[in-house]
């Protein structure tokens, strides 16, 4: 016990003033005796906060307008089918709408793949806090499944999502919602695997090409660059030219080629090209390209000190 409290003046004398009853207590280093939560907690915090700036939650209102507005727009035909189907007492009962979903939605899974993966990795590269991941008990592959994990999820809100409740409202209107599901369990099936192979793709695709720069606008810039420019040259080759093996270059096409794999899952012909190519090369190049793409994504993380 001391009764007085010593402060240090500019002459680094000690002035003593009377404060009363006091104690210093010297605790030292204590070590943590709390629960441990292990790596696979940490990996789920990291997704979770990946989700969330990819949405823009906790940010300025302008970071959210994008994001929200690719999730709104993609809702829409799920809204407008639907409706149609109320209106009209099951008019459309018997198409296959789902093809055409995909389709005309591509371009706006594009864009969110490429606007939201930027956000996730290059502000962490930019302002070099990527090394602060590795101080905690978690390796880089942890860092980058999480990213890869989050921009998945949010994607299949706009890739799986909508065509889910479309399915499950299809169902609804029925005269049999059993029935409805016994006899289009294909279409489930179909819609499922198909929306998180899009999503996949285009999240992987979208990472690893933003890897490559830390700055936002340059990442969005190549991805989108990349995918408009393949698709365009490998569709003019693949149709406009007449050579041994000229139609296989459609399978280089970064934008569609997730597409035709999803009409080829449910037997419906792509409406801007008729090869004669099988569903089969299509699935194996889309899932080549995820391979490399997640390839090149742990190797600049692995080989490139941040």
């Amino acid at each position: 016990m001391i009764g007085q409290q010593g402060n240090l003046d500019n002459t680094g004398n000690t002035e003593r003033i009377s404060v009363g009853q006091a104690r210093i207590v010297d605790r030292g280093y204590q070590h943590y005796t709390g629960t441990r939560l292990g790596v696979s907690h940490t990996f789920s915090v990291m997704t979770w906060a990946a989700a969330r700036r990819g949405l823009g939650l906790r940010r300025p209102f302008r970071d959210k307008i994008l994001p929200w507005s690719l999730i709104g727009i993609a809702f829409l035909p799920t809204a407008a089918f639907l409706l149609i189907q109320v209106i009209s007492r099951g008019a459309l009962g018997k198409a296959t709408l789902y093809p055409p979903i995909f389709n005309n939605l591509a371009l706006f899974y594009l864009l969110f793949a490429g606007l939201v993966a930027p956000d996730l990795i290059c502000a962490d590269r930019r302002m070099k806090v990527v090394s602060l991941y590795f101080a905690s008990p978690i390796r880089r592959i942890h860092y980058i499944g999480a990213q890869v994990l989050a921009l998945v999820s949010l994607l299949s809100l706009l890739t799986v999502l909508p065509l889910l409740l479309l399915f499950i409202g299809n169902a609804l209107l029925a005269d049999s919602a059993a029935n409805y599901v016994r006899d289009h369990a294909g279409d489930l099936w179909h819609l499922l695997v198909g929306g998180l192979l899009m999503a996949t793709f285009y999240s992987v695709l979208a990472l690893a090409v933003s890897s490559f720069t830390d700055r936002r606008p340059y990442a969005s810039g190549y991805f989108l660059g990349l995918a408009l420019i393949s698709s365009v040259v490998s569709t003019v080759i693949a149709r406009g030219m007449n050579f041994n093996g000229h139609e296989w270059f459609v399978l280089l096409d970064l934008w569609q080629l997730p597409v035709y794999v999803v009409d080829w899952f449910f037997g419906a012909t792509h409406p801007n090209i008729r090869l004669s190519l099988t569903g089969g090369p299509y699935l194996i190049a889309a899932l080549v390209i995820i391979a490399l793409a997640f390839a090149a994504l742990v190797w600049r993380y692995m080989e490139v000190k941040d």
